[in-house]
């Protein structure tokens, strides 16, 4: 019997190519990736897509190239590229912006992809960076390689609700702890989560959980409702 945190669908070709500019960020501020962007990209989109053509149910969108527009790809290229020189140059411990190595308080709680997990919430998720900028004080960030904007400028209510999640799941751990949430698509946009938006969140996931009893497995056929809306659905699989 598999935990529900194991449980996954199958990507397609955008969580692929999302997947990839987190690797690249992720290993440039390890210090792994060398000292060249360009060069870590192209690499990692090779791991990528070996990866993808071993798996039967991903290998028709191995070439990651060819699911986007040219230009889309190159632009997508130069967005990964300017994370990573936006951010310090490559070395072996990340400093914030105070100039002070993370402290660590714990396995997995601070760093680029942390797990973050909330039992009482029945949740489970992997933040693309946690920064501790101060004792008791964190920001959690969404890499995001998509439109994440909607018409007016605003941020997509989806895109909105994933991040404030993890911060859901940060605050049950620290429940004391100030966090910020920021959503960076090549531009810093702050989530709001003051005691107002928690509370909301709150709300929203149990009753999203609340069709999902705790130790029963549900049936894909009683949940989804598939039909032509599902190719823009902007929902995501857990």
């Amino acid at each position: 019997h598999k935990d529900f945190r194991d449980l996954h669908l199958p990507s397609g070709p955008e969580a692929a190519r999302g997947i990839l500019v987190h690797r690249v960020i992720e290993l440039w501020e390890k210090g792994a990736g060398g000292d060249d962007p360009d060069v870590l990209f192209d690499a990692q989109l090779e791991q990528t897509q070996t990866i993808l053509r071993a798996d039967p149910t991903r290998a028709h969108f191995a070439d990651l190239k060819s699911t986007m527009l040219f230009g889309d790809w190159l632009e997508l290229r130069a967005v990964a590229k300017a994370k990573c020189r936006r951010r310090s140059t490559p070395q072996n411990k990340m400093l914030e912006e105070t100039g002070a190595p993370i402290q660590s308080t714990g396995k997995s709680n601070v760093g680029v992809e942390v797990g973050l997990i909330s039992d009482s919430l029945r949740l489970s998720g992997r933040a693309d960076r946690v920064r501790q900028t101060s004792p008791g004080s964190f920001v959690v960030l969404d890499y995001k390689t998509g439109d994440v904007l909607k018409e007016d400028g605003t941020i997509k209510e989806e895109s909105v609700f994933q991040i404030q999640c993890y911060g859901m799941m940060l605050l049950e751990r620290y429940p004391e702890a100030e966090i910020r949430l920021v959503i960076d698509n090549g531009e810093e946009h702050a989530v709001p989560f003051g005691k107002r938006e928690r509370i909301d969140i709150a709300q929203q996931i149990d009753e999203i959980v609340g069709k999902l009893p705790s130790g029963v497995e549900s049936s894909a056929e009683s949940l989804a409702s598939p039909g032509v809306s599902c190719v823009n659905c902007p929902v995501r699989h857990i």
